[in-house]
């Protein structure tokens, strides 16, 4: 029989933070499980991922999230691979969770067999490395005041994973779903909307709209309008463009509808996200450079 390791979250952890955040070009050489969540984000290369008797292919851009009931590893392919590795405590995902209210249902993302899996877009994966590296940048120095600033990443990671259409890298899902969930992805199909994914799935309206309730339990519709609400995300953390402007950028054409979409999925409307966030975000440069200088003087 194999031995599986167990991991325990305090074991992790230093006495001056209660998260943790790595960079790494070698993962764990055995199969094991933990007592906490985890991200995995595949920032170059590429690796073969072993989770739950399953062999999965992982590339650059790939984030994985890991229940504390997967046994996994990660092999590299490779020697210009590196990952990182965000360990969650269960009672934030609990709280994370309970914030989504009653409308968003957990269970696509606990109890499938695979981890829920994402792609992120070169754009965005640029964009959560670096606040990963901040982040290490900060834990190297100790700093014991900024637990919150973790927290946000991780509602980041989440959003990003609950807002892109989750598919479970299942033995049985036709690549040719894939390739249009992928291609969707273009700012010029998401922006055309359900037309463009009927044009470039090649099936019937009926087998399209059957294959997604399959594999995603959402309508093609809803599909659209959740990487429309990813990209609408990125553009209110990354842009000073008008709530208008970014609605229409990302194909809403409804004003109202745009922000009943939103709030339905993230909980605020869009102009309070962009002011917790954008606070956030500059909070943390700052902070960040302020310990650095203290750091190095």
């Amino acid at each position: 029989m194999v031995k599986v390791h167990k991991y325990a979250l305090a074991t992790v952890l230093h006495d001056f933070c209660r998260y943790k955040i790595s960079c790494s070009t070698r993962p764990s050489p055995y199969l094991h499980s933990h007592d906490y969540f985890e991200f995995i984000i595949i920032s170059n290369g590429q690796s073969t991922h072993y989770v739950n008797k399953t062999s999965i292919k992982m590339k650059k851009g790939d984030v994985a999230f890991i229940r504390p009931k997967d046994i996994h590893r990660c092999i590299p392919n490779g020697s210009d691979f590196e990952f990182y590795n965000i360990a969650v405590e269960p009672n934030l995902v609990t709280i994370l969770f309970s914030f989504l209210g009653d409308d968003f249902d957990p269970k696509p993302y606990l109890e499938k067999t695979l981890p829920p899996t994402v792609t992120l877009l070169a754009s965005e994966l640029n964009s959560v490395i670096s606040s990963a590296d901040r982040l290490i940048r900060l834990y190297t120095l100790q700093q014991s005041n900024i637990e919150y600033l973790y927290r946000v990443f991780v509602l980041d990671l989440f959003a990003r994973l609950i807002s892109t259409p989750v598919i479970a890298f299942e033995k049985n899902i036709p690549g040719w779903f894939k390739s249009v969930i992928t291609e969707m992805m273009e700012p010029a199909n998401y922006v055309e909307g359900i037309s463009a994914m009927y044009r470039i799935s090649g099936v019937s309206p009926g087998y399209l709209s059957r294959t997604c309730r399959k594999y995603t339990n959402k309508t093609p519709t809803e599909i659209v309008n959740s990487i429309r609400l990813m990209k609408a995300v990125n553009l209110l953390d990354t842009t000073e463009l008008p709530i208008m402007d970014i609605a229409m950028d990302v194909g809403f054409n409804n004003l109202s509808h745009f922000y009943h979409q939103f709030k339905k999925v993230y909980g605020y409307s869009p102009n309070k996200f962009r002011q917790e966030f954008m606070y956030a975000d500059d909070h943390l440069e700052a902070t960040k450079q302020s310990d650095i200088e203290k750091g190095y003087s």
